[in-house]
């Protein structure tokens, strides 16, 4: 019986670690979602999202000739600072498929 109850009491101080790490993190994202929302809103962000179609020829990098009607971010640390190759032109059906969920209208300035 001691070894049991032993047993369950390291199994629900894991479990209760294990929650507050997963608090935590969900914290984090919630932190860096809300920085990447603002920061899409911003002239910097416009501007530098204007460049993309242009550099690769208003066609979508995921299955050309279909013309590019977004710009996937994959965004980087600190989320401002991105590099102009993590940006890609894409039709709506390939920037769907990769983010594996429908994606915001752009213009709402939270496509990306």
């Amino acid at each position: 019986a001691l070894a049991n109850a032993e047993s369950d009491r390291l199994t629900r101080a894991w479990e209760q670690a294990r929650a507050a790490r997963e608090a935590q993190e969900e914290l984090a994202r919630q932190k860096w979602f809300k920085e990447y929302t603002e920061y899409l809103k911003t002239p910097a962000w416009k501007k530098k999202r204007a460049i993309i179609p242009d550099r690769d020829n208003y066609t979508c990098q995921g299955c050309p000739p279909r013309p590019a009607t977004a710009v996937h971010h994959r965004p980087s640390e600190p989320v401002t600072r991105e590099f102009a190759f993590e940006l890609i032109s894409l039709c709506e059906p390939c920037h769907e498929r990769l983010h594996g969920h429908p994606v915001r209208p752009e213009g709402r300035g939270d496509n990306a």
